[in-house]
């Protein structure tokens, strides 16, 4: 077993009066893809920010390596989590090329210039992500797959060993779906790149995550390898719907779909 890269111990978290995350406590293995899972409004956009050091719990923790991620100073951070959300909005019309630069600021030197080797890290990050050809362009010139494709090649130029991602394959079609969990479980593979992601699609969370974890409510109700979480009885507990799950006979990867 892999030692934990990211511990989250007795997590709470609470807007204003509404509790959104209740008492959360799991590690996440380095070198893995953790996908995160559950209903709209059940905790898992919330859960990954508190994770990436965007919001601070109301209560418990979140370690990084032993160290609470609220003691480490934002460089330090920035160059070990890198942060994808679901959608970016900007004022700011900046290029594509412009916009994954942006993730070399943890590397940028004192006078704020960069490097060619920030340059060299920007085009292989817009190259494996099929965005190079789109460098001149404005974000706003871009679709909405198109824009998410630009924003995770900043991830990647950020070289960060944590990759968090919310909804990574929100505004794709089937094709861009595929390339991009391909490209990311080909980064675990390659780099050793630990991935935690927040998806809708449990059959693809199946297909490419090693653990899932089952959110409902803002508390966990399962944590575990596909075959042993995405049952008939705990998808449909969670997801308050009937469910049918087919088990692959080689793989023995779980397929689910409601019932009518």
């Amino acid at each position: 077993m892999n030692p934990s890269c990211l511990s989250v111990q007795n997590l709470r978290f609470r807007y204003v009066r509404d509790d959104v995350l209740n008492d959360l406590a799991f590690d996440v293995r380095s070198g893995e893809i953790l996908a995160l899972l559950g209903p709209n409004a059940s905790g898992k956009t919330t859960l990954l920010k508190n994770m990436a050091g965007l919001l601070h719990p109301s209560s418990g923790r979140v370690l990084m390596n032993g160290i609470d991620l609220t003691d480490r100073p934002h460089r330090e951070r920035a160059r070990a989590i890198a942060f994808v959300p679901q959608s970016e909005d900007t004022f700011l019309d900046f290029s594509a090329e412009q916009t994954v630069l942006m993730g070399r600021a943890p590397y940028v030197g004192t006078w704020g210039f960069e490097s060619a080797e920030d340059r060299a890290k920007t085009r292989e990050a817009m190259e494996r992500t099929d965005t190079w050809i789109l460098r001149e362009r404005g974000l706003s010139e871009l679709s909405g797959g198109e824009r998410q494709r630009v924003i995770l090649a900043r991830a990647l130029a950020q070289e960060a060993k944590l990759l968090l991602l919310d909804e990574p394959t929100s505004h794709l079609d089937v094709r861009y779906q595929k390339e991009i969990l391909d490209l990311c479980a080909s980064l675990n593979a390659e780099r050793g790149l630990t991935v935690v992601m927040t998806l809708h699609d449990l059959n693809l969370a199946a297909l490419y995550a090693h653990r899932l974890l089952l959110l409902k409510e803002g508390k966990v109700v399962r944590l575990g390898f596909p075959a042993e979480t995405l049952t008939e009885e705990t998808i449909s507990e969670v997801f308050s719907v009937p469910m049918k799950v087919v088990k692959d006979e080689k793989s023995g990867l779980p397929s689910s779909f409601p019932i009518r």
